[in-house]
């Protein structure tokens, strides 16, 4: 045996190997080419690159039926581990204010503002507020909202938080400054809602207004502020109970799923 023919046993051995007892190839392997003239030994050699080619099609269609087996036969080990900050989760510091449920949380495109909501016992809403920069991992309280804001609904302009409580009060919060405002109280006055749903359109806040029919308060009701006219307008109320629903922008319209009809 030449070291042309030494050469292509070796390689065929190794792809064989590769491959697993699934497809072996040992036939192909053991099969060598008889040397009989040694004059003929460049038409051999063009013979042997003919095979070569066809043997890696056969390789390839031999992984291509024992890919299962050539799967089950790989490591198991553990994947690659995750670069920190690229995805899970990760524990951040508590935040400085009394822990809270049914609060409202606005992302401003740098901080987290929270606030409003109702300590873990219950009672009255849960005083103060505070925001979370990720990027700086740390907190800071803000200034107190203008009273108790209990289950408010909350948006982001592009500037502004804009909040509307439950008894109807339209209120606004500017982080850059930490500061808030009243705004032109909504329609919602003599609703008193107990659940509202709001989302910013990119030239409105839509609020949608409900209250469970055991409490025997006004249908829902809905209305968009327009913060550059300060104004509200009325809007068509849910024709359904969207008590424990919630409310989502699509880019043309707002859909409001998940209510206890359904």
């Amino acid at each position: 045996m030449d070291g042309f023919e030494q050469e292509l046993e070796v390689s065929l051995r190794r792809v064989a190997d590769s491959i697993g007892p699934a497809a072996r190839l040992d036939g192909l392997v053991e099969h060598r080419l008889d040397v009989h003239d040694r004059r003929a030994r460049l038409a051999r050699r063009t013979l042997a690159g003919g095979l070569v080619a066809f043997v890696l099609v056969a390789v390839a269609v031999a992984v291509a039926f024992a890919g299962d087996d050539v799967r089950a036969q790989a490591p198991q080990g553990p994947s690659t581990p995750r670069v920190a900050g690229e995805e899970g989760w990760r524990t951040i510091q508590p935040a400085p204010v009394v822990p809270r449920f049914q609060h409202a949380a606005v992302w401003t495109g740098r901080e987290v503002v929270v606030f409003g909501g109702y300590p873990p016992g219950g009672g009255d809403p849960a005083p103060g507020g505070a925001a979370f920069d990720p990027a700086a991992g740390t907190w800071r309280t803000i200034a107190s909202p203008p009273g108790l804001l209990g289950s408010a609904v909350a948006a982001w302009t592009g500037d502004t938080v804009l909040v509307v409580d439950a008894a109807g009060g339209l209120h606004g919060y500017d982080p850059a400054a930490d500061a808030w405002q009243d705004l032109p109280r909504s329609p919602f006055t003599d609703v008193a809602a107990t659940i509202m749903h709001g989302v910013w359109t990119g030239d409105e806040l839509v609020v949608i207004a409900t209250a469970r029919p055991e409490d025997n308060r006004p249908p829902a009701t809905s209305a968009a502020y327009d913060p550059a006219t300060e104004t509200w307008r009325a809007l068509p109320g849910a024709p359904f109970d969207a008590t424990f629903g919630d409310a989502v922008w699509t880019g043309g319209a707002v859909v409001v799923a998940g209510s206890v009809g359904g």
